[in-house]
């Protein structure tokens, strides 16, 4: 950095002088160095402002490192931009009680004790204010979303008979599962989900508010209306109703799983309440909430088990990773003695790996996929992965 003094800045622009030296502070912080003064030059990304270009310790004098933009307008502010990594590496803004000095010729930008203190709380004070903005902004759109989504619900049709033609009963048809109470079909096209797409609803698991709901259209292609918002929502199979979840009527054994198909086969022969939530993640969000709030529960995991996309390979050509089954065991790791992970037992090492080397395209993952393989067993499995739950939780 330059030599220099408050005295080389001009005597009217006090808030130059203060945005100046608040900049050297910033730049030191991050590992920059500020030329001369007379070097600014008038800002090229806002008005009323200026910019200054700076360099990297150990970089010579000239090199293409990073600039500093100011703005004057109340309060005044600016930013630091790093052309190496095409990243803005620091923000601030001046306060009233901004502190700043320079030591000995400008050598060296430093803080005292006190200056520290008041700018670690007020970047705290900004970030606490910035993260309640957003989440109010985040509340508000999920409200608006969720307000759209129950008046667009409340427009679909009911149901129509199992075994009726249209593209949500052949979606069923294709799984071999029937319609749960509280599923519907849209009534008009929507984007790319075609008319009579099928409907599935999720609500919040405690109060029972809907949240959003989930097209799925013919070959399972699915898409939800809006966000979750954060919530922890379900659309339960077997329960007193579609938005009740079971532990709100005293029954403490139930099962999660992710899809809709998965959920309607588990429940066809659990003889207990499914809750269907969406996808992994979602599982893992429900779950957790479940087992925070409600102490009574125990949870079968009725996982997907995607071990044949790891044999797969992602973008950045690394394999890809088992969604379901790690969801299975984040969720066990939460409370071992109430949760009981139940994927499929596909038999990897033998009958179900060569067959997917013959026929790829068969699906091999959920509960779903494996009673349109083995609809033989798929009843007597589930029965006895209950039955297995129940005696791992009684014995616990």
């Amino acid at each position: 950095m330059a030599n220099m003094s408050f005295e080389d800045i001009a005597r009217d622009h006090e808030r130059v002088k203060d945005a100046f030296l608040n900049e050297c502070v910033f730049a030191h912080d991050n590992g920059y160095k500020i030329p001369a003064y007379a070097s600014w030059q008038p800002d090229k990304k806002g008005k009323d402002g200026e910019e200054i270009r700076l360099t990297r310790w150990g970089e010579t004098a000239g090199q293409k490192g990073a600039a500093a933009h100011i703005f004057y307008d109340m309060p005044p502010h600016g930013f630091i931009y790093d052309f190496h990594d095409g990243a803005i590496v620091a923000e601030w803004k001046i306060s009233e009680s901004s502190l700043k000095y320079m030591k000995g010729n400008g050598a060296a930008i430093q803080y005292t004790p006190q200056q520290m203190k008041e700018r670690d709380e007020a970047r705290a004070r900004e970030r606490e204010a910035a993260q309640a903005a957003a989440a109010q902004a985040a509340e508000k759109k999920f409200q608006e979303d969720r307000a759209a989504a129950l008046e667009e619900y409340d427009g679909f049709l009911e149901i129509a008979p199992y075994g009726s033609t249209g593209p949500g009963i052949e979606y069923l048809k294709q799984k071999g599962v029937e319609a749960a109470p509280g599923v519907r079909l849209t009534w008009k096209r929507a984007g790319v989900f075609p008319a009579q797409s099928l409907v599935v609803p999720y609500y919040e698991i405690f109060s029972g508010e809907l949240v959003t709901f989930q097209r799925i259209i013919p070959g399972g292609m699915k898409g939800y209306n809006s966000t979750f918002g954060g919530r922890a929502a379900a659309f339960w199979i077997g329960s007193r109703a579609p938005d009740c979840a079971p532990f709100h009527c005293g029954a403490n054994v139930f099962a999660l799983c992710e899809g809709y198909a998965t959920g309607a086969t588990f429940a066809r022969y659990a003889g207990l309440p499914v809750g269907i939530t969406g996808d992994a993640g979602k599982l893992e969000t429900v779950a957790r909430a479940i087992l925070e709030k409600v102490p009574a529960a125990r949870i079968i995991i009725a996982a997907d088990d995607d071990y044949l996309k790891t044999l797969e390979m992602d973008g950045t050509g690394k394999p890809k990773k088992n969604r379901g089954k790690e969801a299975a065991i984040n969720i066990f790791n939460l409370s071992r003695a109430r949760v009981y992970p139940a994927p499929p037992p596909w038999d990897w090492n033998g009958r179900d790996i060569e067959a997917a080397k013959k026929d790829p395209k068969t699906a091999r993952s959920d509960w779903n996929d494996y009673a349109a393989l083995y609809p033989k067993d798929a009843g007597a499995v589930i029965t006895a992965t209950v039955n297995a739950a129940r005696e791992y939780f009684q014995s616990r």
